[in-house]
């Protein structure tokens, strides 16, 4: 009993003397107390709204990146997508060629048919052969030629021409032409590509090849002639041919 008894005294004397001591602080008259009270609320709420800036300047910035990151995905898809094409291989001269896809008819301006169809006869008029026909096809063949690039049709075509049609094929020769296909490359070029069966002391061969072809439009007076056959006015001014394939008998 007597420990209990020391031990209340040891406690108790400094919790006495520290209420004793609280009798020392200076009283504050009422108008200091709540200025000191009011600034103290004021550093408090100003503190409050400099951390909701803060938080919204933190927010923004990371919904800027958020859209940044989207537009970067946005902008990949087109890399992600998968496109299938379907492409046709020849079986005689294992050229590739890229098929498009139509529902419906294929689109095509008039001028683009119109020369698709002026190159593909011209090429038939020119790669064929039979000598009933040799001075009609040559007529054709300058009528649908620009004035100045016939010079160069009648030097392949002169008899004295080693590589003239009719010093290749003679009187009984023949030559004939299947278009396969005909495309522009640009607005004054286009390729042609076409099968030619020769005949030639009867033996006949068979051979692919692929034309390339110059064109333009030219003004001048046409005969009637010329109008029947080229009303549109395009000229030829450059035919090269190439092989595609090796002879086949």
């Amino acid at each position: 009993m007597s420990r209990t008894t020391t031990l209340l005294v040891r406690v108790g004397a400094p919790l006495m003397a520290k209420y004793e001591s609280h009798s020392d602080i200076p009283e504050l008259d009422p108008d200091t107390y709540f200025a000191q009270a009011r600034s103290w609320d004021e550093d408090r709420i100003a503190l409050l709204h400099q951390s909701q800036r803060r938080a919204w300047m933190v927010a923004g910035a990371s919904l800027v990146v958020a859209l940044l990151s989207v537009g970067a995905v946005i902008g990949l898809t087109p890399l992600k997508r998968t496109d299938t094409y379907l492409v046709r291989v020849d079986g005689e001269t294992g050229m590739v060629e890229k098929m498009v896809l139509h529902e419906g008819p294929i689109p095509e301006t008039m001028r683009e048919a119109v020369v698709k169809a002026h190159l593909a006869r011209y090429v038939t008029e020119r790669e064929s052969y039979s000598l009933a026909t040799l001075q009609r096809a040559f007529d054709v063949l300058t009528y649908m030629t620009a004035p100045w690039a016939r010079a160069e049709l009648r030097e392949a075509w002169d008899f004295a021409n080693p590589d003239a049609p009719y010093r290749r094929y003679g009187a009984k020769g023949k030559a004939s032409v299947e278009i396969k296909s005909r495309t522009l490359l640009n607005e004054n070029v286009g390729q042609v590509r076409y099968i030619k069966t020769e005949t030639i002391d009867g033996v006949s061969t068979r051979r692919h090849w692929i034309a390339t072809i110059e064109f333009t439009e030219f003004d001048g007076p046409q005969s009637e002639a010329e109008r029947d056959v080229n009303p549109l006015r395009i000229g030829v001014t450059s035919f090269r041919r190439d092989p595609e394939s090796e002879v086949k008998r």
